[in-house]
């Protein structure tokens, strides 16, 4: 119960610093993972041994993506930590439910700014080819906006969490 309530709290927390001005503090991320750390060693070593397993398995992935530009730091650190929080086998389902909920949100935004771009794009590509109407959909400042991945991964821990309790698991 504890846990569910740090993930929970943590959660809310990063979304709304991710939200609000796109960066995940350190201090919290921080503070997640050493609690994660502490609760899991009260269970022995196996919770230690999956609980750390958890934060390797949710935050390599979004390391490499960051190594690649395509998400913050803090995001990475923000899987990280709730990957040990939520330990094995519940930190990759976190962070599945995480990554298709914001590609769906990412998705859908493209699909809206296709549709208002669609007329002209459709004109420019009969009238001057396909590469003229490529370049006045990149050149649109919408399709460089970023999204605030923290609050998708902080909402998928929540449902992964959700999940683990419904179960019968008794949660992370």
């Amino acid at each position: 119960m504890l846990r569910a309530a740090i993930v929970v709290s943590v959660s809310l927390a990063a979304a709304a610093s991710d939200l609000r001005s796109r960066r995940i503090p350190n201090a919290l991320v921080a503070a997640a993972a050493a609690v994660g750390c502490a609760l899991a060693a009260l269970g022995g070593p196996r919770a230690l041994l999956e609980s750390l397993l958890g934060g390797l398995v949710a935050g390599l992935p979004l390391l490499g993506c960051w190594a690649r530009g395509l998400v913050g730091a803090g995001d990475a650190k923000l899987a990280f930590a709730l990957g040990v929080l939520l330990g094995m086998p519940w930190a990759p389902v976190a962070l599945l439910w995480g990554t298709v909920l914001g590609g769906v949100v990412a998705a859908a935004l493209v699909a809206v700014r296709l549709a208002t771009l669609g007329p002209r794009c459709w004109c420019a590509a009969r009238r001057r080819g396909a590469r003229a109407a490529w370049g006045l959909l990149v050149a649109d400042p919408v399709w460089h906006a970023s999204l605030p991945y923290g609050a998708f991964l902080a909402a998928g821990a929540v449902a992964a969490l959700a999940v683990s309790a419904g179960i019968g698991r008794g949660g992370p």
